[in-house]
């Protein structure tokens, strides 16, 4: 990786898959649960080594990098194939983007769920980020470390700078400063 950037990101993240997609930014999210990375994708075929598969419009053709086993909710195990992208996380305000090459996703259809993409352990050690929330603690509107605010109006502006600059919940917040 040239650039160190920001390695700060919160549990929304725009991403660029290098040559899908017209290269435009999708939103992701950060599941620190999950190990693996997953893209959603309708009408799965495997050939071999090769996959097919529909994103929104467009059928799209890769090379299989592996395939992950995963326990469905039905106590079965699926068998999904992993792809490998080039991934570019936008830095604003930083000359250079980060680039991470060949970061492993499963194959999913999540058309019931509302993220399209969700950015697993192997994103976040790949890029060696921070999530937000987890045992780093963010930092407050002053830049010191988040502890309990002493006025109601601190509180809030406290809030909602943490809300707007890591892109968490408020339900996050809450159960982070529990």
């Amino acid at each position: 990786m040239k650039n160190q950037g920001n390695r700060n990101i919160g549990y929304y993240v725009d991403i660029v898959l290098k040559g899908f997609n017209g290269d435009a930014a999708i939103k992701s999210k950060v599941d620190t649960g999950a190990d693996m990375s997953s893209l959603h994708a309708n009408n799965v075929e495997v050939r071999g080594n090769i996959v097919e598969f529909e994103f929104g419009d467009r059928r799209v053709t890769m090379p299989i990098t592996g395939k992950q086993a995963v326990r469905t909710s039905d106590g079965g195990v699926e068998n999904r194939p992993l792809v490998n992208f080039n991934v570019e996380v936008p830095q604003p305000g930083v000359e250079e983007d980060i680039i991470l090459n060949n970061v492993q996703f499963n194959l999913n259809d999540r058309t019931d769920m509302p993220d399209k993409i969700l950015l697993g352990r192997n994103f976040i050690e790949a890029g060696e980020f921070s999530v937000a929330g987890d045992a780093k603690a963010p930092k407050n509107i002053n830049g010191s470390n988040v502890t309990k605010v002493e006025s109601r109006s601190d509180a809030i502006a406290n809030a909602m700078y943490l809300i707007e600059k890591y892109d968490i919940s408020v339900a996050d917040l809450i159960k982070f400063n529990s």
